[in-house]
């Protein structure tokens, strides 16, 4: 058994589900082609000694195991040239840090300050913000 995404044309993950491979070869689950082998274990291009309540605490001795980058969610893109997975684009502005495979923001969150933080406070990004004048985008919330 594995953990096996399947992706539509654009490589967008359409679902995980856990399969033989198999039962994947006879052709009853469409094209073998649409299904990418994922690993449950595998965070930030490492791969981790199973656990029922993964934790991504231990790593596993053998690194030949970590699959993809990441493991694969419904709607993440999946990247063949860089045989990655990775969350899709959340902002025009945004770019794709090529060593993480995350979305970075064009300018870094404000710091909150104690009372801030204290009080439960956040920042979330606001494309048409950013959009206006290029310095801001960070929006305070409670």
């Amino acid at each position: 058994m594995g953990h096996w995404a399947r992706i539509d044309e654009n490589n967008i993950v359409q679902e995980v589900i856990v399969i033989k491979e198999a039962e994947l070869d006879t052709g009853n689950w469409g094209d073998k082609s649409k299904w990418i082998k994922t690993s449950y274990n595998t965070n930030d291009g490492k791969h981790y000694v199973p656990k029922e309540h993964q934790d991504f605490s231990e790593e596993s001795a053998d690194q030949s195991k970590a699959l993809r980058y990441r493991y694969a969610g419904k709607d993440m893109y999946y990247d063949a040239t860089n045989d990655v997975f990775y969350q899709q684009q959340p902002f025009a502005s945004w770019s794709l840090d090529k060593t993480k495979w995350i979305w970075m923001p064009p300018v870094n969150p404000p710091k909150l300050t104690k009372e801030q933080y204290d009080n439960g406070f956040f920042y979330t990004w606001d494309e048409d913000a950013y959009q206006a004048d290029n310095t801001q985008g960070w929006v305070l919330n409670s």
